[in-house]
């Protein structure tokens, strides 16, 4: 779930970049796509049990590395 969330920040950060969008709807974004991804790589794809796990554990697992990564990658 980590890697993905990095590939994900990555993604969207040179996508932004390149696109040249900026501003705060851009970081609004960003989060509601790496949250909704996520629920979907790991509850449909991997079909992980919400319950198994604490409720922020899933949700909360590489996002402030993942959204460093997504500012760097969007302003190089």
């Amino acid at each position: 779930m980590f890697w993905c969330r990095q590939i994900i920040g990555l993604v969207f950060g040179l996508g932004a970049g390149i696109l040249g969008f900026t501003g705060v709807y851009v970081v609004i974004t960003f989060f509601i796509a790496l949250f909704l991804i996520s629920y979907i790589y790991y509850s449909k794809i991997l079909d992980i049990n919400e319950e198994d796990f604490e409720s922020n554990e899933l949700f909360m697992e590489g996002v402030g590395n993942s959204f460093g990564l997504f500012m760097v990658s969007k302003y190089y």
